[in-house]
């Protein structure tokens, strides 16, 4: 397939696994070449300490996206713009290697900074034989574009994406080739989660697909993701990592607005803990 991208001058030939008219399109109409993508990225594309930038590479993600027909393919333009801002978004503050104020931090990550050697325990108390899995106490730590973790986490990501067990046994299995995306994009499109008694505009359970595409709530994806932990919890060290997850999303839907040619309108419904 070839894009003739006639605003900037230059004629970009896709991947050969890309199919013409696929959600690829829409990818390259916001990050044409490898140097808008580490514009956006600019902090894990120049500073060697961001030691995730190989792992969540723009080749991986253009390939990871291929696999997911369902991501990106919404009926217009503007649902497509939300969804890989909300999903970028979350991928940013998760795998994050800015200073404060700054959102330009993304991908620099790939794994749960400080949880490698600081033996972070995320079996206990799980229940159901799931403090007994095979990687427990200290294997189930963050590891992928969103930052999948626990026991649980790993052996139902692992079964969406592969059909088997294998990131249950093997967790650093989740840095190797696209899989850091695979899961990522598995659990976006596919988990149902969020509260009971939500205090967003999508009450009960969805997708963080369904809530951003179908229902234009940010705060929901952030429930679907974290849970109680973001969206019931007054520490303040989490109310700011929620608004982190708002002004990573504001940015790139300014930025993909502009690339698109799209109005930019400051969006509503940013958090989940209410008023």
């Amino acid at each position: 397939m070839v894009i003739n991208l006639t605003n900037a001058g230059i004629i970009l030939t896709s991947p050969a696994w890309a199919d013409e008219d696929s959600n690829i399109d829409f990818v390259f109409s916001v990050f044409p070449t490898q140097e808008s993508w580490d514009e956006v990225f600019s902090i894990a594309s120049t500073d060697p300490a961001c030691t995730g930038s190989d792992i969540l590479s723009y080749d991986h993600f253009l390939e990871a996206v291929d696999y997911r027909p369902d991501f990106l393919t919404n009926p217009t333009q503007e649902e497509n713009m939300r969804e890989l801002a909300a999903f970028l978004a979350h991928v940013s503050l998760e795998t994050n290697g800015a200073g404060p104020g700054q959102y330009n931090g993304g991908l620099c990550f790939a794994e749960e900074v400080d949880c490698r050697d600081a033996y972070c325990d995320y079996c206990t108390g799980m229940g159901g034989g799931l403090d007994e899995s095979p990687a427990c106490l200290y294997g189930y730590y963050g590891r992928g574009a969103l930052q999948i973790t626990n026991p649980d986490n790993y052996l139902r990501t692992s079964n969406e994406v592969f059909g088997d067990e294998r990131l249950w046994y093997n967790p650093d299995l989740m840095l190797e080739g696209t899989t850091a995306w695979d899961a990522s994009l598995a659990f976006w499109l596919t988990r149902e989660g969020g509260l009971i008694d939500s205090k967003t505009t999508v009450p009960g359970l969805t997708t963080c697909h369904e809530a951003i595409v179908t229902y234009n709530d940010f705060g929901k994806t952030v429930e679907v993701i974290n849970g109680n932990l973001e969206c019931e919890n007054p520490d303040p060290d989490f109310i700011e990592k929620t608004r982190k997850r708002g002004e990573y999303y504001k940015t790139y839907l300014q930025d993909f607005s502009d690339k698109l040619g799209l109005f930019y309108e400051e969006p509503d419904n940013l958090t989940c803990a209410g008023d």
